[in-house]
């Protein structure tokens, strides 16, 4: 199988985020001087970065995020090419 070169890349900045965040929790949970309120935070800090990296990641790159607008579009507004005034 042979995929374009931005899907592979896309692929592997997944892959990157993931085994960070799976390295943090991993190291987290293992720490020996945290108590396991402190071992929680931790996680739960992890996980909102990550999560907060990726919505960042995909509306940033895409250029489709949820602060899209309709006036950031080329070509028909509203039924009407640009041009057609």
């Amino acid at each position: 199988m042979q995929f374009p070169v931005r899907v592979l890349l896309a692929l592997f900045v997944i892959g990157a985020f993931a085994a960070i965040g799976v390295w943090g929790l991993v190291a987290v949970l293992r720490a020996e001087r945290l108590t396991e309120a402190q071992r929680m935070i931790g996680a739960g800090g992890i996980v909102l970065v990550m999560a907060l990296l990726t919505i960042t990641d995909t509306s940033a790159s895409a250029g489709r995020g949820p602060m899209f607008r309709a006036s950031q579009t080329s070509g028909s507004v509203r039924g009407r090419s640009a041009s057609s005034g």
